[in-house]
């Protein structure tokens, strides 16, 4: 199932995307307020 995880820059959102990255079930795609944030989920990727 594809997701969008808007706020992902946060601790919740962080949360969320390495659990979802780690799930074969999910396919989460963030939503970021700035570029520079992006460096920082490429880890989950």
């Amino acid at each position: 199932m594809k997701v969008l995880i808007i706020g992902a820059h946060g601790k919740v959102g962080q949360r969320i995307a390495k659990a979802m990255s780690a799930s074969k079930d999910f396919e989460p795609t963030a939503l970021l307020e700035k570029k520079s944030k992006n460096r920082f989920l490429k880890r989950w990727a």
